[in-house]
């Protein structure tokens, strides 16, 4: 008989203890997290020495344009496993084909450089779950460090790119440099693009709790976006003399700067004789390919991250989780 009651309250014990510790989540579900960290653009301009790769390829990543970024960030924890983050981010983006090895975007030599803002959600999934509590049945607490997630989420962009001519930076999606705007020929021209957008983060992160309070991590996430023109390119050459004379010198010398002429012959891995066929100081003509428009814009970052756990009372929960 007493066998039995000791095997009784023996279980009744674990049921307790295991139940704790599969509740214990709910009194560390608000975090605040900060970010520091770099961004790469992936769009038509600069890149590497091929032809450009759209879907998580690092190998159309100009690492010569690295630029800052940061973000902070409030997560809150739906289910153990499952987390919503709501955050706002700050990133300085830049690309220039001068620093492509792939001689033909060398030679468009076209260059942007754009402040972003970014304010979203995303949802991270825990492959590998970190557990903060503090089991009944243990005098040490119970912890797991280690939280390795899958993220995907959507954020509202804002961006506005500008190229410098002659030391002097210029906003260039007033100028319409593929003619945004205009009527040519009697042909009414597509309308200025929207400097607003929407992004799609997917991408892979871990943080390791050094406390129960305080974790490092590191996100690396590709941004996907609805819009083409984060680096104003998407489309065709504009006829350069009508530019000219609707919208001035600026916009036409920064609408098609290509290297002609000795210059682009001067390229590494530029054709023999392809200058006699491309002269300098001369436009090319309205239609003429500009760029690629086959996929919208994307741009990755790499954060690091700093993460505070703040803890919570469950109302009813038991007293072993409260301090």
């Amino acid at each position: 008989m007493k066998k039995r009651v000791y095997h009784l309250i023996a279980l009744l014990v674990l049921t307790t203890a295991l139940g704790a510790q599969a509740q214990s989540w709910k009194s560390y579900r608000t975090e605040l997290v900060f970010g520091l960290g770099t961004n790469h653009f992936l769009g038509d301009l600069g890149g590497g020495a091929e032809e450009g790769s759209h879907f998580l390829s690092a190998r159309d990543v100009d690492w010569a344009k690295t630029r800052p970024t940061a973000l902070v960030g409030i997560r809150y924890k739906l289910l153990d496993r499952l987390a919503v983050r709501g955050q706002v981010g700050y990133a300085r983006l830049s690309a220039a084909d001068s620093e492509s090895a792939n001689w033909t975007r060398a030679m468009r030599d076209l260059s942007f450089r754009s402040n972003l803002w970014e304010f979203g959600a995303q949802m991270e999934l825990s492959i590998i779950n970190n557990y903060q509590g503090r089991s009944y049945l243990l005098t040490q607490g119970s912890t797991s460090r280690l939280n390795v997630y899958l993220l995907g989420g959507v954020s509202g962009i804002y961006f506005n790119p500008k190229a410098e001519l002659d030391g002097e930076w210029h906003a260039l999606q007033p100028l319409g440099t593929e003619g945004q705007g205009l009527t040519f020929n009697g042909e009414q021209m597509a309308d200025p693009y929207s400097k607003f957008s929407v992004a799609f983060p997917v991408g892979l992160g871990f943080r390791y709790y050094i406390t129960k309070r305080w974790a490092l991590g590191l996100e690396i996430a590709t941004r996907y976006t609805l819009t083409d023109y984060m680096d104003d390119v998407s489309g065709r050459y504009f006829d350069n003399d009508f530019l000219r004379a609707q919208r001035g010198d600026v916009a036409a010398d920064l609408a098609d700067r290509h290297l002609g002429g000795a210059e682009l012959e001067a390229l590494p891995g530029a054709p023999a004789g392809v200058g006699e066929n491309i002269p300098a100081g001369i436009p090319f003509k309205n239609g003429s390919e500009r760029a690629h428009n086959n996929y919208n814009d994307a741009y990755i970052f790499a954060i690091f991250t700093l993460t505070h756990t703040f803890q919570t009372t469950e109302r009813g929960g038991p007293k072993f989780l409260q301090k």
